[in-house]
């Protein structure tokens, strides 16, 4: 049989099938890698994103009024206080400052904060690509990976919610983006990076305290990024010039909280979490604390802040074998299934039924996402380390991202585990999920060629 198709024709109808596979991987890959791909995925996460918020918009609750309600009262000149009146430091000060500033700028606005979210959002698209193309050095792994978290349930739902994780994803991924050339390239221009990447880190850490020493870990333990052995002295003289810069962005935050506080305070929450992980109530996960009170003044929060972590401490040396228990209890609730349109539900209670329906759906779609996502990054790691083996050193995957997943899941296993804590660890996932699948469509070429012979 002859036709237009050539010997595509006579693979079609090959009875092994292995030539339409391999055709079909071909067309895929062709896609990924065509000039529309990017601009067409922008646009969709875009649209859908946008669309989220229009049809959804879900009022601020629980934490996310919290911060709203102090970005208002930064806005209208009265300082950081929450409702009340009283000046806390109960979170971080960095997204109701963000909001704050958007606020005094163009009024107080839930669709500002929004809008801003859904910006954000789409730029950390763009991040991920590069990072994941760098990192991986594959334009295709970049590719897949902007896809990956383009359709992202869970990514989307957050868009609207007036939360730190989408200015905080943002923030660490352009951070790493910007830390990326100083731990690979030459000396020239490394401090004028590092010093950008200073006020970037510094400015997350205000977002989310967690932050604080990711860097340090980046730039001790990966000055071979690029094959290079480069001293201790060089690598403590990178991360004594970001860090300088990260202490001049904290500065204002802790003389603040001193003059407050007569205490160096970055948050007046950590007791009470690590309390929650670590305390008689504790199962792993968020938990309420029956002494602490909800409405406090400013001194009572630190002071209870400051109870909150004597008796935490006090129960896990005085419990330690029901501490190291519950560890996979946190890593369990930290790897269930995000919670973004949980808080769309919440904030939509009085909206119209069918957008509850949708939203359970959506819920359900997320948590089949996120286990066929799981599997992948598991099979992934489990393919990486293969190669490393059978090839040798510089042949496994790139560890950096490895470094970022690791080091905000050992925080909150000291802690607690919550669905909300892994946003900032779900795009390095996919990143080592679309590395995985992107061999499959490296290898086409080589196989399509084999497949027409044997036509």
């Amino acid at each position: 049989m002859t036709s237009a198709l050539g010997n595509d024709t006579s693979m079609i109808e090959k009875s092994d099938g292995r030539p339409i596979l391999v055709k079909t991987r071909a067309s895929i890959r062709s896609i990924l890698l065509s000039p529309w791909y990017l601009p067409a995925i922008i646009t969709l996460a875009f649209a859908v994103r946008l669309c989220w918020i229009v049809v959804f918009d879900p009022k601020p609750v629980s934490d996310f009024s919290f911060y709203f309600q102090c970005a208002e009262s930064i806005a209208r000149g009265f300082g950081y206080v929450k409702h009340g009146g009283f000046a806390t430091a109960y979170f971080p000060v960095g997204y109701s400052l963000f909001l704050g500033t958007l606020f005094w700028v163009t009024g107080i606005s839930i669709a500002t904060a929004q809008t801003a979210n859904l910006v954000l959002s789409v730029v950390s698209l763009v991040l991920v690509y590069w990072i994941a193309r760098e990192l991986f050095t594959s334009e295709l792994t970049g590719r897949l990976s902007i896809l990956l978290l383009a359709i992202y349930p869970n990514n989307i739902a957050y868009t609207p919610l007036l939360g730190v994780e989408v200015l905080h994803l943002f923030m660490l991924l352009l951070g790493v983006a910007i830390l990326l050339p100083c731990i690979s390239n030459s000396e020239r221009s490394r401090t004028g990076r590092l010093v950008i990447a200073g006020l970037v880190f510094g400015l997350a850490t205000l977002v989310k305290m967690q932050t604080l020493l990711l860097p340090a870990f980046i730039l001790l333990l990966f000055p071979q990024f690029s094959g290079e052995q480069r001293s201790l002295s060089i690598r403590l003289k990178m991360m004594g010039i970001l860090y300088a810069v990260m202490i001049a962005v904290l500065a204002p935050w802790i003389v603040r909280n001193y003059i407050l506080y007569d205490d160096l305070v970055l948050s007046n929450n950590d007791g009470l979490n690590l309390y929650m992980g670590n305390g008689p109530e504790a199962n792993g996960t968020w938990v309420a604390v029956p002494w602490f009170p909800q409405d406090n003044n400013t001194q009572e929060e630190y002071k209870l802040n400051q109870t909150a972590r004597r008796e935490a401490f006090g129960y896990i040396k005085d419990h330690p074998f029901r501490t190291l228990t519950l560890i996979p209890d946190k890593l369990i609730a930290l790897l269930s299934h995000g919670d973004g349109v949980y808080w769309n539900i919440v904030g939509t209670r009085s909206k119209f039924k069918a957008g509850g329906s949708i939203l359970r759906r959506s819920d359900q779609i997320n948590t089949i996402y996120e286990i066929v996502l799981l599997i992948l990054f598991i099979a992934s790691l489990l393919f990486g380390i293969w190669k490393r083996l059978q090839r040798g050193r510089g042949h496994g995957w790139p560890l950096l991202g490895i470094l970022v997943i690791a080091y905000f899941i050992v925080i909150y296993l000291v802690y607690y585990g919550a669905a909300r804590y892994h946003f900032p660890i779900s795009p390095w996932a996919m990143m080592y999920s679309a590395a995985l699948l992107s061999v499959l469509f490296e290898r086409v070429p080589q196989a399509n060629r084999s497949a027409l012979r044997r036509g």
